[in-house]
């Protein structure tokens, strides 16, 4: 609770709902991650994961005040596209999501980072899909 900055009612009750998703296993004072994987489904509408994305956009604004920019990578980047590549980008940034999972998934983890990429349009109007 202290390190993920959160009050311990919430640690335990995430703790809990992790152990019963198979998300991790407890032994004695050791936590191991398991090998199984939880994915929301994609493009459905969802009140609980619109507060998940708003709690999570919320804490990388946190962190632009007070974590130093060596632990922290938030980046922004606006640019004109075609409307009709919007489901293959949506691909590719699930694609990289995957990858960087596979990247760090090690045994001896010391942190909890959380990446948030935001796609979304600028403009309004008829072209947006």
């Amino acid at each position: 609770a202290n390190r993920l900055d959160i009050p311990e009612e919430t640690a335990a009750k995430a703790i809990d709902l992790l152990v019963r998703l198979d998300l991790i296993s407890i032994d004695g004072d050791s936590v191991k991650v398991t090998n199984t994987s939880l994915e929301t489904p994609t493009d459905i509408p969802s009140a609980a994961i619109r507060r998940y994305q708003k709690q999570n956009i919320q804490r990388a604004m946190d962190s632009l005040e007070r974590d130093e920019v060596d632990i922290r990578d938030i980046t922004s980047m606006t640019m004109p596209i075609n409307s009709a590549k919007l489901n293959e980008v949506k691909k590719r940034i699930k694609a990289f999501k995957k990858e960087l999972m596979v990247f760090l998934d090690e045994e001896d983890c010391d942190s909890v980072y959380s990446i948030n990429i935001q796609f979304f349009p600028q403009t309004v109007g008829e072209s947006n899909v």
